[in-house]
């Protein structure tokens, strides 16, 4: 997707200049691989658009000017110029496509990949998990008679998947990978989060105080593992590792998924409510509920800047930090949002139920017309992108 950038002058207080008197910016490639460059215009005067890049790795430098009315720039101490580099990344899609999963190749324009040895995809959230390199894991939740396995590919996707987990968990409900590769997989029937380090070819680790039923995983900044509860009166936050008692997340019935923005606050998604609890650390306190431009949310998803995505039955509400004020929404076809992703650069993928697509809408979010969209050849479940 494209990646942007938004440039801003300050004065000599540190304080942002807007309006009269605030310069126009340009930006000139000095060095460099070749991106796409879409310069400030008059109604976006601070955005950058740099364009899809072929291949990840790619990078360049450029300078970033900024021009002002009057003679600011001769001012003792002024900075007019900017040099920055920019590098491409490339991340892969994965989606929870019918009984099966689908991947997509960046950028996303050709035909699918549909995973080989799949007896049924796992049609809710934490469906699918990349490692830091690549690797794909995504829950078989139909193998040995619903029992399950997650199945993990190595890139480009096409070949035989290795099998982990047969024959030790039991209803498979999500599958999480920790940034030090650790995987975590919740079992609902066993009621038990199991634990592997690669190669995930030893013993896990089982934790089950207090664990009832899970329905969803998440981790935070610090790899402290979020367990959702369908069953049970609370939701649960382990620290490494993981053997201790867990901070008790009450106020929730039955948690069908749990979520953690990038400084911490918990959002869990109740089956019982309408609106989203939102915990605050150390997550010992009585919930609140958003309710403002929330109403029956299906998942939930962060950008690295910890603007909030909450997709709903007919669009995409847009909360940003500390979630209080009235959100900004994307307009999706009646009964269509479901799974959420959100890649490096900021653009939100949206899998949609209805229309057996996913569409993508890049910063600023102004538009609700698709940048681009992904024809799946059925219903969309869930949506993951690699690191």
């Amino acid at each position: 997707m494209p990646g942007t950038l938004q440039a801003e002058a300050l004065d000599a207080d540190g304080n942002i200049i807007a309006g009269v008197g605030a310069p126009t910016f340009s930006v000139a490639q000095t060095s460099g691989a070749s991106f796409a460059l879409t310069n400030p215009t008059a109604t976006a005067p601070n955005t950058i658009v740099f364009g899809q890049p072929a291949t990840s790795g790619q990078a360049a430098t450029y300078t970033l000017t900024a021009s002002y009315p009057d003679a600011a720039c001769s001012t003792s101490g002024a900075t007019c110029t900017l040099n920055f580099s920019v590098t491409s990344h490339q991340q892969v899609l994965v989606a929870s496509v019918g009984n099966g999963y689908q991947v997509w190749e960046p950028p996303y324009t050709a035909a699918p990949i549909t995973l080989s040895g799949v007896t049924g995809s796992l049609q809710l959230v934490n469906s699918a998990a990349f490692d830091a390199t690549g690797n794909l894991y995504v829950v078989d939740s139909q193998y040995n008679g619903g029992s399950g396995q997650i199945l993990a590919y190595a890139p480009p996707y096409t070949g035989s998947p290795t099998s982990i987990g047969a024959g030790t968990v039991s209803d498979v409900t999500a599958v999480v990978i920790g940034p030090d590769g650790k995987m975590f997989v919740s079992s609902f029937d066993n009621s038990t989060v199991y634990i592997w380090t690669p190669p995930y070819t030893g013993s896990p680790t089982a934790v089950t105080t207090d664990v009832n039923e899970p329905s969803s995983l998440a981790l935070d900044a610090n790899e402290d593992l979020f367990v959702g509860n369908f069953n049970g009166s609370a939701a649960l936050e382990f620290a490494p590792p993981y053997t201790d008692t867990p901070t008790l997340l009450n106020g929730t019935s039955m948690t069908e998924s749990i979520h953690v923005a990038p400084l911490g606050e918990a959002f869990l998604i109740d089956i019982g409510l309408s609106g989203l609890l939102e915990f605050l650390p150390p997550y010992t306190g009585a919930p609140t509920t958003l309710t403002n431009g929330v109403n029956n949310p299906e998942d939930v998803a962060f950008a690295g800047n910890g603007t909030m995505f909450v997709s709903q039955a007919n669009g995409i509400a847009i909360f940003l930090p500390p979630y209080t004020g009235t959100p900004t929404s994307i307009s999706l076809p009646a009964g269509s949002g479901v799974g959420l992703a959100v890649d490096a650069a900021g653009a939100v993928f949206s899998g949609n139920y209805t229309n057996d697509n996913i569409t993508v809408y890049p910063p600023p979010y102004t538009t609700s017309t698709a940048y681009k969209t992904i024809t799946t050849t059925q219903a969309v479940y869930d949506v993951d992108l690699s690191r």
